[in-house]
């Protein structure tokens, strides 16, 4: 399978509106709508182009990649500092998703190896990417990632990223409520603290809290 990556250059999305197609929930809901070419590595939802915000894929695959090589300190790592919404592909969330369902069986004494086929064949059919491909794409990323130890790093790069984006959305939800007179300033102000408080803590549900609140 062709795994070459194009390189696209990082900027903001043409439409913040778009942030909600890539919330776990949107993810879940239809999978026949996600489209995904393997050559290219170019996502697209119902004919229109993926975000091209601040991400990297290679960094992605490599948090994947970590736990799954047999590293328990790895996986433990990246359970414990990772939610699937930190994702920007709908593949790689899916993969961590994956993970996270087996590790919570493993957790709950349920005796399994979470490796690659093991994962292959749990994962849901996402777009084209048909199960058949999970294997080979989820072997590819292990040949791919340098170390389980540099784990730490990738997932430091990936909620750095998730961050980037997410306060490029606040920041033009905010330009947008502020255009509405009916919107009072104390209240954008105190939505603006609370979404500066739940990057801080890199809180996905409390953010969207404040996007909520912001887009009334």
């Amino acid at each position: 399978m062709n795994t070459a990556v194009k390189e696209t250059p990082d900027r903001p999305a043409r439409d913040v509106s778009a942030r909600k197609r890539y919330s776990p929930e949107v993810r879940a809901v239809s999978p026949d709508e996600i489209n995904h070419d393997e050559n290219t590595h170019v996502w697209s939802m119902n004919g229109e182009p993926e975000l091209t915000a601040w991400h990297d894929y290679q960094t992605e695959c490599d948090v994947c990649a970590a736990m799954l090589m047999s590293n328990p300190a790895a996986l433990e790592r990246g359970m414990a500092r990772l939610k699937g919404e930190y994702f920007f592909h709908p593949l790689h969330f899916a993969i961590f998703s994956t993970i996270r369902a087996l590790y919570k069986r493993q957790q709950a004494g349920e005796v399994l190896e979470i490796e690659p086929i093991l994962v292959a064949m749990q994962m849901p059919e996402i777009g084209d990417y048909k199960k058949q491909y999970c294997d080979d794409y989820l072997r590819e990323m292990l040949t791919r990632c340098p170390s389980s130890a540099n784990i730490g790093f990738y997932i430091d790069v990936l909620i750095g990223n998730w961050r980037k984006r997410q306060t490029w959305y606040l920041v033009d939800d905010v330009k947008k409520a502020t255009a509405r007179s009916a919107t009072p300033a104390k209240e954008i102000l105190a939505l603006m603290r609370a979404g500066a408080d739940a990057l801080e803590s890199n809180d996905p549900a409390a953010l969207e809290i404040v996007f909520k609140g912001l887009g009334q």
